[in-house]
């Protein structure tokens, strides 16, 4: 089933994909998070990570639109926006289209840097366009962290506004017994690796000018995966309390972007990262990526199947 698009809380820039069929379950997404990698050097590497057939993202939506009433939908989402304060450091606009697509254009540094994501629904989850266009050059890495929220019952209120999947909690899972419990994971030499409890940073093959040895060593490629325990596998009381009245076995959820140099997680705010890098630029030009996120009933390899056919790898 397709899922939905808010805007969810423009001072954090997070956006919520949302279905009609499940209130209480939406996954956040944040598209500004914190500043940009920088180097006067330009990576290596990108024409051997999994990229999509080149594909045009949907038209820019015009006007506003109202989108059907929905007992998923929360008082505190938008479905257009338009920053008032012309003093402040990102001036973002989101506008919300008929046909579920949704459109956010941030401007920085007076219309000198300009971002731009395209959404478009589809039935495992949401395509995504990234476009960068700067006024000036950039000579090197330009990196970019995007960020996959999971949030559960155990993260601070104010993030439960924007996203809300308890079985997709690491925070929930280790408050409730499990403190060694992971729920994140990548890919490693065409297989599974699964990430640690604590934070920590995978680069891929993608090579960084100056980058610094990482002893957790590099993964295939940057698909970063959550999936929930089997029903079967899980105590009684685990379900009851994260996933009440559901009858799925298992859920899975990841992320996917072109040109993707590292993925993290980071606790306790339940995130998945992948930091992509969109340079180098040439003044006055634009550079498209591709991305996905994915939202299933099944496992991690379902999923990974899924992403196989939208971008060509082998892991």
């Amino acid at each position: 089933m397709k899922p939905a698009i808010a805007l969810s809380n423009p001072v954090e820039q997070c956006v919520t994909f949302y279905w009609d069929e499940t209130p209480g379950t939406y996954l956040g997404y944040r598209f500004i998070e914190g500043q940009p990698e920088l180097s006067d050097q330009p990576a290596t590497g990108h024409d051997r990570q999994p990229a999509a057939p080149v594909a045009s993202p949907p038209p820019v939506p015009g006007g506003s639109y109202e989108p059907p009433a929905s007992l998923a939908w929360n008082r505190a989402w938008q479905s257009a926006y338009q920053e008032q304060n012309r003093l402040a450091a990102v001036q973002l606009s989101f506008r919300l289209s008929p046909d579920g697509t949704a459109y956010a254009l941030s401007q920085e540094q007076e219309g000198a840097i300009q971002r731009e994501l395209f959404f478009q629904p589809f039935d495992q989850g949401m395509r995504m366009w990234l476009r960068l266009t700067s006024r000036q050059a950039i000579r090197g890495v330009y990196c970019l962290q995007q960020c996959l929220r999971c949030t559960g019952m155990y993260n601070a209120e104010w993030r439960q506004a924007i996203a809300h999947t308890p079985f997709l909690s690491e925070l929930d899972m280790q408050a409730m017994g499990n403190a060694n419990g992971t729920l994140t994971y990548a890919r490693r030499d065409g297989g599974w690796l699964g990430f640690p409890v604590q934070h920590v940073v995978y680069p891929t093959h993608v090579e960084m000018p100056d980058a610094a040895v990482i002893p957790g060593g590099r993964v295939d490629h940057g698909l970063i995966v959550r999936e929930s325990p089997r029903r079967s596998s899980a105590p009684q009381a685990y379900w009851q309390r994260v996933a009440p009245d559901s009858t799925w076995e298992q859920i899975a959820c990841g992320m996917y972007w072109e040109r993707t140099v590292s993925i993290s997680n980071r606790h306790p705010a339940d995130c998945l990262h992948a930091n992509i890098d969109l340079g180098p630029l040439e003044a006055g030009e634009s550079r498209t990526v591709q991305g996905a996120i994915y939202y299933i009933e099944g496992s991690k390899d379902d999923l990974l199947e899924m992403w196989r056919k939208d971008f060509s790898s082998s892991g």
